[in-house]
């Protein structure tokens, strides 16, 4: 699905993003990425991203277990992964993906 642009929008006095609208030529929004951040420090907890053309559809969600899904330095050690993606990607695909685009 091509796009022809981002609107960024940030969580309030902050530089964290809160939202990506990736956009068409014609200005409609194709699909989003969504931000949820915990509340005591800047660590996404959530990251759900949405796409369509009309009717929007968990393209892939990951949902960053913060209680017991962290070590002791904060570090996460577990993710749950849904939406349309979740059902074409393996394991280990996506074990690399989470590496290389350096998921926080």
């Amino acid at each position: 699905m091509p796009f022809y642009g981002v609107k960024y929008a940030y969580v309030t006095d902050s530089n964290l993003i809160d939202k990506l609208d990736f956009m068409t030529r014609s200005s409609a929004t194709i699909g989003w990425a969504d931000y949820t951040y915990e509340a005591n420090r800047d660590l996404v907890t959530v990251v759900e991203n949405m796409a369509g053309l009309g009717t929007m559809t968990t393209f892939s969600k990951y949902d960053y277990d913060q209680g017991d899904g962290s070590d002791v330095l904060g570090r996460r050690t577990s993710v749950v992964y849904t939406g349309l993606l979740d059902h074409f990607v393996s394991e280990h695909l996506r074990s690399m993906l989470y590496v290389r685009v350096g998921h926080q």
